[in-house]
Parts: structure tokens; C-alpha cells; sequence
């Protein structure tokens, strides 16, 4: 670039000489070269071959127009020396072909120079001006003392420039190369580089150690392995993706080709499985001892129930004759105790024992298997015109009566649940059901075995689709609680009873009685006080919100006051809402508390500390000591409502009636008599002194919305004494 502007300004000197002496043809040589200088400086941005080509075309041009256009001789042969130089510019664009060529050819001008004798003089025309050394001299110096240095200068930049770059990446490729081998060396798995025919170039430690290679040895992958495919021993396994090989020491591995190098070298990982394939044998044998216990007891090694309902199903499709037969269910009855006093170790050792002497002494058409615990299942087919009964007694007789088990010689009884199965029967599992429905009815003492009854099964049926049901109610809280009112001496409510209502089907209540039965005999009776009490706390804060302090009580079971998440429940609301204490009464039955003992006195004595109201439910109608009765941290006595049967006219009734009311006094406790159905009723309660009654003369159970519609808030008796007939009921609220 520094040259072309250089040259540029020789060329505007020299073209306003000519312009002035008029040598236009001067201006259109000198233009011509410097436009070609332009047009290959211009090119070599894209055209590089082509700008340097026109470069040296330039070169040669400009040295042949001075040799053939200036007339001064010795001038001339100045023109000569831009030719000298053209190898050197040549070397620096040219391959070293062409700057050979370039130097042959200079031999033609050097042998010019030093034996021709006079100017060349092909045609006439001159191109010589008054300052044509001066021009000459210029481009000389400009050409050797400055585009030629700087091109070099530019070309040792570009040298230097390209060595650091080299030396940069020399330095990345030797990282990459010690980083590749410190890869190599400690790739988490062994590797080895190979040639094509499987000879062993490199192999890391890992590799060596699972190869048993020796180090500095010549190998070969077929001298160490073996493919586990016999068919291709004989060929370059290696080849193949993911071969599955033994070493010498017969352990597993995987050959996995992971790539091919630029030498044609083949790199490989090898992948120990001897781990695995141990551990896929240990799976093996584990599912297959799985399956097997799918099938048998693990204990009795007898088939379970799932296997042995299909085996049973099985036998029948098998009978040629097509009989029915007899299924059984055998409870062993006093496993318990013996337990307890030998431990559960001997209580296995026992139930194997009748496992094998069962099977020993059984006929051999009895199909045997455990269901669970200490339950067993025997399947016969039935002789044909044999009695069922008969039949699974002597089945009964030929059990073991005794076992010897750890020295202890134990008489054992049994209990059998018993029905029939068709012989066109494929569906067991109802027919076991029916077995565990007539095991219930069995007794060991009167009646050891028991026959299935289908009017017991329907009716077993139907409580358990009754439990669902109301399990289901439960968690929707479609339950809800009915009050009805306890009233004073003047008439007036006092408190209410919440009873548990639960509306299975419009207008069809179930007893609540026989929902709190239910959930107490198949476990959910913690559940369903815990809803009870919640509600009344709900209604006892809405009452609380609007000014009325009625009291309420809730009934409860006795083992939801044993349960300690039940307990904690109430111990919280007295903790946290002391004031409930005051209102919230809880009621239990006379039996409840008796049942539960001493536990249960614990629990109450707590409750009764922390502010809670207690009262005895259903007095009267079980069979608590009077000691007992002295101990008990109640507050209030429920006396019975069988207790107002044929009173007033039954005299010794009304004996045992005064003398209850005069135990509750001198125990100073309250005393309410529920079931007052009459007028007469309750004045002969009040001149016994009776000062607490409930009862439908009062009014029935009802909804919570009713009893909000009655403004309860006003102090206005449900009973009008002086106007009230033995058989009126209340005006105020409707029975």
C-alpha cells in the first residue's frame, strides 16, 4: 500500500511533465501500469492467484518499457534491476516452481547487460523526460528501499506471527497428548489401543491388570481372550461391537470397539461383568425362590391360599367321576397360651410339627395347605350318599391330639368351619368365605364343627356391606348429632344429649346403638367419637357465639378414652379451650368402665382433674361394686330408664328407685333419670326428690336447626305444673 502511494505520486509528477511538453503517450503508459498495480492490489483481497500474476506482469512490464523506451542506454539497463527482483517477490507468492523458472529466465537480461553493446530500438517511441533519472533512481529506491523491505518485513511478521501461533498450538497439542495419556491411563475402565489384526500397541494399568498382560510384551487380543461365541473363535472377534469374552482366569468381561484412529488403529474398553452375571445368577435363583413363595408358606412349606385355590380348581376340572367336595377350614385353638408361656419360636415349631403329622395321617386324596396364623385348609371330594357332617367329623378324629414340641407334650383341640363345593365349581374363594363364615359359629367346647349356614352368611353379608357403608358415611360426614334436652325441677332445659343420628336412606335411620356397636367391633370407634366430639365442640362454640351456655354431653365407648390419640385430642381442648370444660360432659357406660379397669380409672382421673364433667350412663344395668362405684371420678349418675317400669305402683320398684336416689345423694353426685314418658311419671319423680329428668314427656331427639328456631335462651319451662294433666306434653316444644 505504501509503494502504490509512492508510485501514485510519481506517476501525477511525471503525467503533468508530459501534459506539458505534450508526450501524451506517457500519461497512457505510466496510467496504464499504475491502473494494473491498482487492479491487482484490488484482487488480492479475493483473487490472490490472479493479483500476484498481474504483480509480476507489472514487474516485468515496467522493466522491459525502460529497456525499450528510454533512450539513454545506460539508463535503460536500470529497468533492468525491477526484473532482478521479481524471484524474490516470486518466492513470496509463488511456489518455488515458479520462482525457479523466474530465476532461469533473469539469465536473459544478465546476459543482456553484459553483451549487448547498444541500445534496443524496436520502434521509435520515447518515453524519456527531462526528470526521467530522477523518476527512474525514485522507483528504484522506492521499489528495493521500502516495498520490498516492508513486504519482507510484513512476510517475517506473518513467519513470527504464524510461529507463536504454532508454538501455541504445539504447546495445545502436547497438553492434549499428556492429557490424553494421563486419560488413557486412568479411564475409570481398562483400554487398549490395537492394531487392525488385534496386537496389543498400548494398554493402560487397568487393562494390564485384568488382562494379565505382562508389561513391555507383544500380544495379541486372541492370546488373552476368549469370545464366549464358540462360532467366531476363529475370526477376528475384536471387530465385533459389545463381544462378550472370558480371560484366562475365566472372569467375564465386555470387548466394546469404541473408535478407529487416523493410523487405522483400534481402540477398545473392556468392561468387567463378572460382578453382574454373579449377581443376574443370585437374581435368578432369588425369583425363583420367589416364585415359590408366591405359591407355599414359608413356614409349613404347604401351599397358600392364592395356590391352593388354583390347585383345588384344578382337581375338580381333572375328576373323572365329577364329585362335589368338602372344604374345610381348621383353627388350632390353643396356640395362644402356649406362646405365651414357650415363646413364638416353639409356636412355630408346633405348627410345623402338624403340618408333617397332618399330612402323615390324612388320606392321601386330602388336599392340605395353611391360609394364615393358625389356620389350615383341607379339601376332600366326598364320597357319594356320604353324610357332610359325618364325614368332616372323621376328618376332626384323625387329627393329632397331641404334638411333642421342645419336650412339652401339648393336647391340642381344633375348629372347623365346613361347607360343600359342586363339582361344577371353578370359583373357590366364595366357597372359603363360606368356611370363615361358619368358623365363626364353631366351638371347641360344644360345637367343634360347624356347617355352613346360608341365612348366618347372608346376614354376616349384609353387616359387613352395613359396615362399608357407614365407614364410608364416616369419612363424607354425612353423620350427624340429634339433642335432646335434659330439663330441672321447674321444667326448664338445662343441658342436651347429643345422639349420634346416621340417615343410611331417606327416612331410614340406623340405631345409634347399633353404629357405635359397629364401629367398636370392627375398629373404627376412635374415628367416629372423634367426630362426635369435634361436632359438639362445633355447637358448643356456635352456642358460646350467640350467649347460650347450655351444657352438652356426648356419649363415648370406653377404648376411645383408652386410645392415646383420643385423649390427647381431649386433653387438648382442655388446654387450649379451658371453657368447654364447663359445658362439654362425657358420658360413659356403667359396663364400658367395668371392662376396662384399671386403665380406664387412670384416664378418667385425668379428665376429671382438667375441669371435665363425668357421667355414668345406663346406671343400674351393670354390675359395678358399690366400692367400686365410691372410686369411680364421676360427676353425674344416668339412672336407666328400666328403673321407672311399674313405677308408681310397683312397690319394690319404687324401693330400689329411693334407695338410688339417696346413694347419689350421699355420694353427692347428680342424679338424671332418663325414659320419663308420663306427667305422673315426673311428679313422682319430684317428691322423691328427683330434680334431673329426660325423656320423650319432654321432647324428643332432635336436629340442632330445630332447637335454634325454639329460642332456648328464654327461661320458659317445657312443663307447666299446675295445668299439666298425668298424660299432657309439652306445649312449648313439640315431642
Amino acid at each position: 500500500m505504501t509503494g502504490v502511494l509512492l508510485v501514485g505520486g510519481i506517476v501525477l509528477h511525471s503525467s503533468l511533465k508530459a501534459y506539458a511538453i505534450g508526450a501524451y503517450h506517457i500519461i497512457a503508459i505510466t496510467l496504464a501500469f499504475y491502473s494494473a498495480l491498482l487492479i491487482s492490489l484490488l484482487f488480492s483481497l479475493r483473487y490472490q492467484l490472479i493479483s500476484s500474476i498481474m504483480l509480476m506482469v507489472a514487474v516485468f512490464g515496467a522493466g522491459l518499457c525502460i529497456v525499450l523506451f528510454v533512450q539513454d542506454f545506460e539508463l535503460s539497463k536500470l529497468g533492468l534491476l525491477f526484473v532482478y527482483a521479481a524471484p524474490l517477490i516470486s518466492l513470496m507468492l509463488f511456489p518455488l516452481r515458479v520462482t525457479i523458472i523466474i530465476m532461469l529466465l533473469n539469465f536473459i537480461p544478465y546476459a543482456f547487460l553484459l553483451f549487448w553493446p547498444t541500445p534496443i530500438t524496436i520502434v521509435s517511441l520515447s518515453i524519456e523526460l527531462p526528470d526521467t533519472h530522477h523518476y527512474i533512481h525514485t522507483l528504484l529506491f522506492l521499489f528495493f528501499n521500502l516495498c520490498i523491505p516492508l513486504s519482507i518485513l510484513r512476510v517475517f511478521s506473518t513467519l513470527k506471527r504464524n510461529t507463536h501461533q504454532l508454538r501455541a498450538l504445539n504447546e495445545q497439542v502436547t497438553h492434549s497428548n499428556q492429557l490424553y495419556e494421563e486419560v488413557f491411563e486412568n479411564s475409570h475402565l481398562a483400554t487398549v489401543l490395537t492394531d487392525q489384526h488385534g496386537t496389543i500397541l498400548k494398554a493402560n494399568t487397568k487393562a494390564q491388570r485384568l488382562l494379565k498382560l505382562e508389561h513391555g510384551s507383544d500380544m495379541n487380543l486372541s492370546m488373552v481372550l476368549t469370545p464366549k461365541d464358540k462360532d467366531g473363535s476363529g475370526q477376528d472377534f475384536w471387530l465385533t461391537q459389545d463381544c462378550e469374552c472370558l480371560t484366562s482366569d475365566q472372569s467375564s468381561i465386555v470387548l466394546k470397539h469404541l473408535a478407529t484412529t487416523e493410523k487405522k488403529h483400534l481402540i477398545f474398553q473392556l468392561e468387567d461383568i463378572s460382578v453382574l452375571r454373579e449377581l443376574n445368577h443370585r437374581i435368578s435363583s432369588n425369583e425363583q425362590q420367589q416364585k415359590r413363595s408366591l405359591s407355599y408358606d414359608a413356614l409349613t412349606q404347604l401351599p397358600n391360599l392364592s395356590f391352593y385355590s388354583r390347585l383345588i380348581s384344578k382337581h375338580l376340572q381333572q375328576q373323572p367321576e365329577r364329585l362335589s367336595g368338602v372344604l374345610i377350614i381348621v383353627r388350632i385353638c390353643n396356640i395362644k397360651q402356649f406362646n405365651q408361656s414357650h415363646g413364638y419360636s416353639a409356636g412355630d415349631a408346633l405348627l410345623l410339627a402338624f403340618a408333617k403329622k397332618a399330612r402323615a395321617v390324612l388320606p392321601a386324596k386330602v388336599l392340605i395347605g395353611r391360609i394364615r396364623g393358625v389356620k389350615f385348609i383341607l379339601w376332600s371330594p366326598l364320597p357319594p350318599g356320604a353324610d357332610v357332617a359325618a364325614y368332616a367329623k372323621s376328618l376332626y378324629q384323625q387329627l393329632p391330639t397331641a404334638l411333642p414340641v421342645k419336650k412339652v407334650h401339648l393336647n391340642l383341640a381344633y375348629e372347623f368351619g365346613v361347607t360343600v363345593t359342586p363339582a361344577s365349581s371353578n370359583c373357590i374363594e366364595q366357597y372359603i368365605e363360606q368356611c370363615e363364615s361358619a368358623l365363626e359359629f364353631a366351638d371347641y367346647h360344644t360345637n367343634p364343627v360347624a356347617l355352613f349356614n346360608p341365612v348366618a352368611f347372608a346376614e354376616r353379608k349384609a353387616e359387613l356391606q352395613l359396615v362399608d357403608e357407614l365407614k364410608a358415611a364416616l369419612s363424607a360426614h354425612e353423620l350427624c348429632l340429634w339433642l335432646q334436652p335434659k330439663v330441672n325441677a321447674a321444667g326448664q332445659v338445662y343441658s342436651f344429649e347429643a345422639l349420634l343420628r346416621w340417615e343410611r336412606a331417606p327416612g331410614q335411620f340406623v340405631p345409634a346403638q347399633r353404629v357405635a356397636q359397629l364401629a367398636e367391633q370392627y375398629g373404627f370407634i376412635v374415628p367416629l367419637s372423634s367426630f362426635v366430639l369435634n361436632e359438639a365442640v362445633r355447637i358448643l362454640t356456635q352456642w358460646r357465639d350467640k350467649g347460650l351456655t347450655f351444657e352438652l354431653s356426648i356419649n363415648l365407648a370406653g377404648p376411645d378414652i383408652i386410645d392415646a390419640l383420643f385423649f390427647a385430642e381431649l386433653v387438648s381442648l382442655a388446654t387450649h379451650q379451658p371453657w368447654l370444660v364447663d359445658v362439654l360432659e362425657l358420658e360413659l357406660t356403667e359396663t364400658s368402665i367395668i371392662i376396662q379397669s384399671q386403665l380406664m380409672f387412670e384416664k378418667l382421673s385425668v379428665l376429671k382433674k382438667l375441669g371435665f364433667n363425668l357421667a355414668i350412663d345406663d346406671f343400674g344395668t351393670g354390675q359395678a361394686s358399690l366400692s367400686l362405684l365410691t372410686k369411680l371420678p364421676a360427676t353425674t349418675l344416668k339412672l336407666d330408664r328400666s328403673f321407672l317400669t311399674g313405677v308408681p305402683d310397683d312397690a319394690l320398684q319404687v324401693k330400689v328407685l329411693q334407695t338410688t336416689i339417696q346413694l347419689a345423694k350421699a355420694l353427692e353426685l347428680k342424679l338424671v333419670v332418663e325414659g320419663v314418658e308420663t306427667d305422673q311419671q315426673r311428679r313422682f319423680l319430684l317428691r322423691l326428690g328427683c330434680e334431673r329428668m329426660q325423656g320423650y314427656l319432654f321432647a324428643r331427639p332432635n336436629t340442632q336447626a330445630y332447637w335454634n328456631r325454639q329460642k332456648l335462651f328464654q327461661p320458659k319451662p317445657l312443663i307447666k305444673h299446675q295445668q299439666q294433666q298425668s298424660h299432657g306434653v309439652a306445649k312449648q316444644l313439640p315431642a
